[in-house]
């Protein structure tokens, strides 16, 4: 069960780091 925890917390730190990504991308296109 832990494994699948970390596998979650991994996958959601991905997905905040490719958010994140993204809304920097578009500020840059902007400028």
């Amino acid at each position: 069960m832990q494994i699948t925890r970390a596998m979650e917390m991994v996958a959601r730190a991905k997905i905040n780091k490719v958010q994140k990504g993204l809304k920097f991308v578009r500020l840059y296109e902007r400028a």
